[in-house]
This record gives structure tokens, sequence and C-alpha cells, in this order.
């Protein structure tokens, strides 16, 4: 913020000072350089992964200052992908500050960083290796403590359409089609216009169907009756004829 504000007080300062410059292409080229300072800021925070709290405003405002602090510290460990030290330090935000209703943003985006964490292999320094080997160490990812993690943040914001994905990620990765299928079903209701969520359910659906075979008429019906919803949502396209034709094989089987 800053930075952008003293860049278009200095870009003001340019072109009026332009006019003094007796060579055009002077003049050209140092607003060609001013202009690539002022994008490549921008740039950078468009790669960078959201906080998990920037569209959730709920009472954020009013949180205390060290809070926020806390957060935004933790955060940026966590976007220069320092996860060890930002587990650390969203761990000390969790025992540090209590759920109160001004505070929850902060403590439920904690909770899903670190799942995220969790969830992530991940090699990091360790200076207190004594046992004489390399002080670099691997996190193997933990999907358990990830999707704990995850309950955790769904209990302060259950609808919370970025930690329910995730979940539904970490059980269709763990094997649980079923479970997956029924949160992306309910991630498709609150937002009909996901082709990503209709999409991933329609998959998990059949998988669950190839999973639990004494369920498979159960989960194909289920299939059907969602191509049903998908057309209603996003239309009758060529993806849902697929799954639709998918799912009347698996009827007949």
């Amino acid at each position: 913020q800053r930075r952008i504000q003293l860049g278009r007080f200095q870009l003001h300062r340019l072109i009026s000072d332009c006019h003094s410059f007796k060579s055009p292409v002077t003049a050209f080229s140092l607003l060609f350089l001013f202009l690539a300072m002022w994008v490549a800021p921008s740039l950078h925070a468009q790669n960078a992964e959201p906080s998990p709290i920037v569209t959730n405003t709920q009472n954020s405002p009013y949180a205390s200052p060290q809070l926020k602090a806390a957060y935004y510290n933790a955060e940026a460990q966590y976007q220069a992908e320092n996860y060890r030290e930002a587990q650390s330090l969203f761990q000390q935000l969790l025992d540090t500050f209590s759920s109160q209703p001004d505070q929850q943003p902060f403590l439920s985006g904690a909770h899903y960083r670190l799942a995220k964490i969790h969830a992530t292999t991940y090699d990091y320094y360790n200076a207190k290796n004594t046992n004489g080997n390399t002080p670099v160490e691997t996190h193997t990812a933990n999907k358990l403590a990830a999707l704990q993690n995850l309950s955790r943040a769904l209990s302060i914001q259950p609808l919370n359409k970025d930690y329910l994905y995730f979940k539904a990620q970490l059980l269709y990765e763990s094997n649980q089609p079923a479970a997956a299928a029924a949160i992306l079903v309910q991630l498709s209701t609150l937002d009909p216009h996901s082709f990503t969520f209709h999409h991933f359910a329609a998959i998990a659906l059949s998988q669950a169907a190839k999973r639990y075979p004494s369920a498979s008429e159960i989960f194909a019906k289920q299939l059907l009756g969602f191509c049903d919803t998908w057309t209603k949502h996003l239309g009758n396209t060529e993806k849902v004829a697929q799954f639709r034709n998918l799912a009347l094989t698996q009827l007949q089987e």
C-alpha cells in the first residue's frame, strides 16, 4: 500500500518534470521504467495465494490489533512457503486468542492454514538436529491432522466454500469418495454457477459407485439425479451427458 502511494506521488512529479527534457526518448524511457516498478508489485500480489479471510470480513474489522498483527505475520511466512515457521505462528495465535465473535474469521483462517500445511509435504531446516545427519528434514503430509483442523475451521464458518472444497479434496484423496461427494453436492447448491464443484461432485459419485459395490445402485441413482441438477444450473452440456450415460451404465451392471 505504502509503496503504491509513494509511486503515485513520484509519477505525478515525473509527469510534470518531463516537459524539462529536451529528448523525448529520455522522458519516455523514464516513464516506462517507472511503470514497470508500478506493475511488478501488483503482479507478485496476484500470484500469491489469497488469505482465507480476505473475503471473510464479517466482524473482522473489529478484531484486536494484536490478533491482526499475529495473523498477518503468520500469513506472511505461509506466503513465503516457510511452512514450519508459519505452523508455529498460527498455532501460537490459536493458543493465545479466545474464540470471541469478532475474532472468529481470523481463528478459522488459522485452522485452515494449519490444515493446508499439514496436508503438504515439504523440506525444512532443523538447526536442532543433533544426530550428526543433515539438518534438512522432511515433513510428510498428514491428511488426518489436516481434516481435524478443517473440522475446527468449519465449526466456526460451516458454509465457507474454500474450507468445504479442501475437505472434499482431502476425503477424495483418502479414498472416501462418498463423503467427498456429499460435500461437493452441497457446494454445487451453494454456488450453482461453479463448473468445478459440479464436475468434481459427479466424479466423486461415480467413484463411490465403484468403491462400494453393494451400494452401487444407490450412488448411480444419485449421480443420475445430480445430472438433472447440473443441467438446471449450467445447461445440458456434453460433460453432463457423459456422466448421465455413465450412471445409466452403472445401473445396468
